[in-house]
């Protein structure tokens, strides 16, 4: 099992080997016997979904709530896992630290941010999504694939009775790699609960999560010209930089929001248990959260290979080459918020004003303790005319503590075409924000830095055309900066940037179809202007071409296909796991090389299943199959995924 091949201890480790086996089994039982199910499904189906929604928990304080209703399509279900047709790049074993192929512009910092290859996996508190569900739902997803890749995913929610709900979520991957000390291990856990009165006078949600990441490091392989004539059979025994490296992230923190809906009560003309029901039309809302946050990080080599790190810190066998760190965060926020109103029932508009305090506690290898504390004020106007036009400005600003007088702006304003079902958008932005922490001071044994950065200042904008009519959307985004930080390429440490950048970036995706053939293409264009500390692919190119039908009388949907991703040739950046950060290099490209997949989805009712051969192409177009320098793109692999939502 995984935790054995990968070094990784574990008391229950037979017992879990032998429960995946038989779940290999089962699943492959269930894909052999699924035309089966699909003949017998033909028949009538009596069973209708039930009314099952979910939330942001950002959300839960709208009005009303943005509900959304889970995504049973087969479009990209075969993608479940940040890979590179995803947009993003690893470091060849999904689960290794991950970074954006295309420039993602930053987001306000008042106090320090976090940053790191393990960023990209971390659990969202805001974007968690909480289900209102009229009876239990469950949702379980499982995929398999060679070299012990294994994902898991599991969903439970049910409210008891109306006002009260609940809900778990578990997500855990695991796999070894093509290389050696390749193996990767992430788990995530979620609980939640809810409770709303009947009339909305009162609601209070809560949650809790644990993050638990584990990934050995090779720093690469040693020699790029070996590898490219080695077979794919001989790849675990190709030479590797390092060999006992691991670094890990532990994650724990809650979240509670509650709100409080002054008004007036309005009956309804229902009745709850014989008694009439009364509703509250709201004046305002208060709301009240608190966020906290604890996120602990260690790397460790116990056999360093001194001329890998030389580029970070001098020559020093006697010293052990490790690191820790443990970061608090805790955000306590109060907000008033004004409802939607209708000015004669053309204008609508909604405000909100609210003051929040943030603090950031910071332990490194127990020799430096760092607190910071901020308090900011944030306000936002959304307003619309009919229906047509429709608008949201926003700000932020730092009045005391750490980072005082930082803020960000930004407004939206979209434009409806009703005839076209399109939304053109336009937006802008600025911002003074704080860099990552790290950055600015990190205390080792083997290396120390202590910076004095500036602030640095963000522009934005951006003008984007949606269609649901036309499958199009088309966005042209322009960010500038003054003054960023990044990992230089000549000692892989901070510094910054005593001049300007700018990068423009246009994305097109055209989904079109003709008959049963379905096309989705996403073209994507990047440019950098000034001193090129932001690497980035000029192109990137992703294509997918599937056959889509319904057989045996309409109750099998599938889709088989392919899918071609592409980027332009470029200086990836470089991963320096001592750091946990990517450092810029200016010796390789990677890039031109094209990952082929072969997919095949299947649903029917409420169960999904895949079958993907991915990089089908592997030593058939060119060796240079690398993701990031030094680190080549996995092998042809084959992967199996079956995914049931059960109402009960």
């Amino acid at each position: 099992m995984y935790y054995a091949a990968c070094g990784f201890k574990s008391t229950f480790a037979k017992k879990t080997e032998n429960i995946m086996a038989w779940l290999k089994k089962i699943s492959a039982l269930l894909f052999i016997a699924f035309p089966f199910f699909a003949i017998c499904g033909s028949l009538p189906d009596s069973i209708t979904p039930p009314r099952t929604v979910y939330f942001r928990f950002d959300d839960f304080d709208f009005f009303p709530a943005a509900l959304s209703i889970p995504d049973t399509s087969l479009a990209g279900f075969h993608n479940y896992l940040r890979q590179p047709g995803n947009l993003f790049k690893n470091l060849g074993n999904p689960g290794t630290p991950v970074q954006g192929y295309f420039y993602s512009p930053p987001v306000f910092k008042p106090v320090y941010g976090s940053e790191g290859g393990f960023e990209g996996y971390r659990y969202s508190q805001s974007a968690a999504p909480v289900y209102d569900t009229r009876i239990p739902y469950t949702d379980l997803y499982y995929a398999l694939g060679s070299k012990r890749v294994e994902y898991l995913d599991i969903i439970h929610a049910q409210n008891i009775l109306k006002p009260f709900g609940f809900g778990v979520h578990y997500n855990r991957f695991a796999g070894v790699g093509y290389f050696p000390r390749q193996g990767t291990e992430f788990v995530n856990a979620v609980a939640y609960d809810y409770y709303r009165t009947r009339d909305g006078l009162y609601g209070i949600l809560a949650s809790f999560y644990l993050e638990n990441y584990s990934a050995e490091e090779n720093g690469g392989i040693t020699y790029d010209s070996l590898f490219e004539i080695t077979p794919a059979s001989q790849w675990t025994t190709v030479e590797t930089n390092i060999q006992e490296a691991e670094g890990r992230m532990r994650s724990t923190g809650f979240a509670l929001k509650q709100y409080l809906n002054p008004g007036r009560r309005l009956p309804t003309g229902d009745t709850v248990h014989g008694k009439p029901l009364t509703l509250i039309s709201p004046f305002f809302r208060i709301v009240h959260s608190l966020n906290y946050e604890r996120v602990k990080r260690s790397y460790s080599d116990l056999i360093p290979n001194f001329d890998y790190y030389l580029i970070l810190f001098p020559v020093n066998d006697t010293v052990p080459v490790w690191d820790t760190s443990t970061t608090r965060k805790f955000d306590n926020a109060l907000s008033f918020i004004i409802p939607p109103v209708n000015d004669s029932g053309r204008t609508r508009y909604s405000f909100s004003a609210g003051v929040e305090q943030k603090n950031y506690f910071l332990v490194q290898n127990d020799l430096l303790d760092t607190s910071l504390s901020s308090i900011l004020l944030n306000t936002r106007l959304a307003a619309g005319s009919g229906e047509r036009l429709s608008g949201t400005i926003d700000a932020h600003y730092v009045i005391s503590g750490s980072g005082r007088g930082r803020y960000s702006t930004g407004a939206i304003l979209d434009y409806s075409l009703q005839r076209l079902a399109a939304v053109i958008s336009l937006s802008g932005g600025w911002m003074e924000y704080a860099p990552p922490l790290q950055a600015q001071v990190f205390l080792n044994d083997n290396i120390s830095w202590r910076n004095s950065f500036r602030k640095i200042t963000c522009g934005s904008g951006s003008v984007s055309v949606n269609s649901a009519t036309l499958n199009l959307h088309l966005t042209a985004a322009v960010n500038s900066f003054s003054n960023p930080v990044y990992y230089a390429s000549y000692s892989a440490i901070p510094d910054q940037l005593d001049q300007d950048i700018m990068v423009t970036r246009i994305t097109l995706k055209k989904d079109f179809s003709a008959g049963r053939w379905n096309f989705l293409n996403l073209a994507v264009w990047q440019d950098v202007a000034g001193p090129e500390i932001v690497h980035v692919p000029r192109w990137l190119f992703k294509q997918s071409t599937f056959y889509e039908n319904r057989i045996f009388r309409g109750a099998l949907n599938m889709q088989a296909g392919i899918e071609l991703f592409w980027f332009s040739a470029y200086y990836a950046d470089a991963w320096m796991p001592f750091t946990g950060a990517f450092y810029l290099q200016n010796d390789t490209k990677t890039g031109n090389y094209p990952f082929l997949d072969l997919f095949l989805n299947l649903k029917i009712k409420t169960a999904r299943i895949f079958l993907k051969a991915e990089h089908i192409n592997a030593g058939l177009t060119g060796t240079k199959c690398y993701l990031a320098p030094h680190y080549p793109a996995q092998g042809r692999i084959i992967r199996l995924g079956i995914n049931w939502r059960m109402y009960e």
